[in-house]
């Protein structure tokens, strides 16, 4: 499990995390891209109140998710965060009333990000990911080292055409990212 929670924030894919009611699975909340939930829904970093430590990476990304002191305190007390207070936040993207609804709301996003270059989406990934572990000017170079390697000429063009006749562009799709974790 901590394999995929890991591989979630890196690998090329994008993910959105629709969440009805969490009374587990914060990690994989957290790990998301975008998050949506129902009106009903919470969230909580439960294992504090079970004695433990969560081990997930709750306690590595919340803090990128919410202001520091907040993370801490649902951390230590394993209070419930509602979901009025997670869009307050900015923990979640949307609340919706219903579940039907949501699902409907987040397909359209899904669509509307699947319609865009793999490329350039995996690159914004990256760059997003990059940038909150490092400063501006470190992720400005690193943002022109990847432009100089991955720019899909073939996408930018098909996009343009694409805009210039009214139509989605057709995208070829990324080759798999290899992927390993190496121990010392």
């Amino acid at each position: 499990m901590l394999l995929t929670l890991w591989r979630m924030p890196v690998c090329q894919s994008w993910w959105l995390s629709r969440v009805v009611v969490s009374v587990g699975g914060v990690d994989m909340v957290c790990a998301a891209d975008s998050r949506y939930c129902t009106a009903d829904a919470f969230f909580t970093v439960k294992e504090t109140a079970l004695a433990m430590t969560a081990d997930l990476g709750t306690l590595q990304r919340l803090p990128h998710l919410l202001p520091q002191g907040l993370a801490r305190e649902l951390a230590y007390t394993s209070r419930k965060l509602k979901a009025t207070e997670a869009l307050s936040t900015g923990f979640v993207n949307r609340v919706f009333d219903t579940q039907q609804e949501m699902l409907i709301e987040v397909m359209a996003v899904a669509r509307q990000i699947a319609r865009q270059s793999p490329m350039a989406v995996a690159g914004t990934k990256e760059m997003f990911n990059y940038s909150r572990d490092h400063g501006v000017v470190e992720s400005l170079r690193y943002m022109a080292t990847w432009q100089a390697g991955m720019l899909s000429l073939p996408d930018v063009q098909q996009a343009i055409k694409a805009q210039m006749e009214g139509r989605d562009a057709a995208f070829e799709e990324l080759r798999p990212q290899e992927f390993s974790i190496k121990s010392d």
